[in-house]
């Protein structure tokens, strides 16, 4: 996978909106210096720099253009998303459950190799993968001429959803140690680990600040368990007869609300 389009790259979407704000208020900058030197003919000083600099910030051009900067931003970041998820079906699955809070902000995108690397240490390696395949067969079976049908493909993985979802009682059975784990596998980035032939995560070292505290963790777990805390008991047979197994949520939901 390019770095280009890799939600997982080196450097926060933090820095990234920086880094573009940083550009267009340079080119900003540099237009105003040049407005202002268009009918002067004398060599341009030190407080010709900073009287420019004193006008963008009194016009509100600054303002203005961190707001158009950051709008763009967030419309490239939005389609690097896209991109990076058509190519990973199985991580659509895992946050499906999580849109709202991505939309909202509550949690970065930047989370989804931390994801990634915390689904394969609750199914295990062998079931990940299986999982991984079944889900891109999935998205080649719902792929017509317009692209995936993806309204269709979410409605038909929910077999491959619950088998992660199952798990999570059994893998929170203690739950600060397990939660304590969790924030340090969403946290941690660098290095690579193979998930199938076309979708590489990161993984190695922590980062040098925290992508997701406990609160944010905690968040991602409450929107996970709603997926399937109320199942009606058509679609809990489903899911029992899918996965072998029908876990209580209800001791993990406890420890989850002890905290809030």
């Amino acid at each position: 996978m390019a770095d280009g389009d890799s939600v997982s790259g080196a450097g926060s979407e933090e820095q990234k909106k920086l880094e573009i704000l940083a550009v267009e208020i340079l080119c900003g900058f540099i237009e105003t210096v040049q407005a202002r030197q268009a009918d002067r003919t004398e060599p341009l000083q030190v407080g010709d720099l900073n009287a420019a600099m004193a006008e963008m910030i009194n016009n509100g051009r600054i303002a203005k253009i961190a707001r158009v900067a950051l709008a763009g931003i967030g419309k490239e970041l939005e389609g690097r998303w896209a991109r990076h998820l058509r190519k990973d079906p199985f991580g659509r699955i895992l946050f499906r459950p999580l849109s709202t809070l991505l939309t909202e902000e509550k949690i970065p995108r930047t989370v989804h190799h931390g994801v990634r690397h915390f689904a394969r240490l609750i199914l295990g390696e062998e079931l990940e993968q299986a999982l991984v395949h079944e889900a891109e067969e999935l998205a080649k079976k719902c792929a017509g001429d317009g692209g995936v049908d993806w309204d269709r493909f979410y409605r038909l993985a929910l077999p491959i959803w619950w088998q992660f979802a199952v798990r999570l009682p059994a893998a929170f059975r203690h739950f600060d140690a397990r939660l304590a784990h969790m924030v340090s596998i969403l946290n941690t980035r660098s290095g690579q680990i193979s998930l199938s032939a076309n979708v590489v995560v990161r993984t190695g070292k922590p980062a040098s600040t925290d992508i997701v505290g406990p609160a944010q963790a905690r968040l991602m777990l409450d929107a996970w368990l709603k997926s399937v805390e109320d199942l009606d008991e058509a679609d809990r047979a489903k899911m029992a007869a899918a996965t072998g197994m029908m876990p209580s949520f209800e001791e993990l939901r406890a420890e989850l609300d002890d905290g809030y």
